[in-house]
């Protein structure tokens, strides 16, 4: 990184040449260029063991590892903004301590699962993240399973399923106002879906706290004041959700 203080190399066994400073250079570089599923260049001479065991010359084993610059997740990832770095701009975070170790392995056994196909990177990165993560989190337990429509294809299933069976708030829409209301705030329902509702399970505490969720619920709740969030949420989280709700409808008046 650029300052005013000569550079402190961490290469995570990347191999490179030059002085310290050409090398910081082209670490920098490779970490704002990575890509999804990136592989570098581990090649190594085998061991002493090896050679003994094996009789073998000393020789180098081919070898290739996955680019190891993600976040390893060992402290929870907090407050995401874009700062610049060397003329451009990347994701960062401040992090504080995970609750338990559990919470830390649960994360980063998501967070593998995740970068497959991501990085992060950016905004629209931890967005894709946090739903894929905070879904997770919401499900466990759960006999629902996260399908490619993310954190709002759950609470577009409850919402649907509690207003067609009239769970939790009682109301006299019919089944073509609740596909309407629904759809007018992001979440398309056909009528079809809510008749097919009526008898579907409706879990309780596994809609996840995540920004989408909350913009469209802060949508809803101004045309259904008084639906409950109580069954949406973990109550671990519902103190969360409910000010993040509240920061929205001042946010938006």
């Amino acid at each position: 990184m650029q300052g005013s203080t000569p550079p402190v190399l961490a290469k995570a066994g990347v191999k490179c040449a030059g002085t310290t400073e050409e090398q910081n250079a082209w670490i920098l570089r490779l970490y704002l260029d990575r890509e999804p599923g990136q592989k570098i260049d581990a090649s190594h001479l085998i061991s002493l063991r090896e050679q003994w065991l094996t009789e073998s010359d000393l020789i180098e084993i081919k070898k290739q590892i996955r680019l190891p610059y993600e976040f390893d997740q060992k402290r929870q990832l907090v407050n995401p903004r874009m700062v610049e770095v060397a003329g451009e701009t990347h994701i960062a975070c401040d992090t504080v301590p995970w609750d338990d170790a559990g919470m830390a392995d649960h994360c980063r056994a998501r967070f593998d699962g995740w970068r497959e196909d991501n990085c992060l990177k950016t905004m629209e990165d931890w967005t894709s993240w946090e739903d894929y993560y905070e879904s997770a989190l919401a499900l466990q337990g759960s006999k629902m399973r996260i399908r490619e429509d993310g954190s709002l294809g759950i609470l577009t299933r409850i919402l649907t399923r509690s207003l067609v069976q009239k769970a939790w708030f009682a109301h006299s829409m019919t089944y073509g106002e609740i596909s309407a209301l629904l759809t007018s705030v992001g979440l398309p329902v056909t009528v079809d879906t809510c008749k097919n509702s009526k008898r579907a399970a409706l879990p309780e505490n596994v809609v996840p706290v995540t920004g989408e969720v909350l913009r469209v619920l802060a949508l809803l709740l101004r045309q259904l004041p008084g639906y409950p969030l109580e069954p949406l949420f973990k109550p671990e989280r519902l103190a969360e959700a409910t000010r993040r709700l509240k920061e929205l409808e001042v946010a938006h008046g």
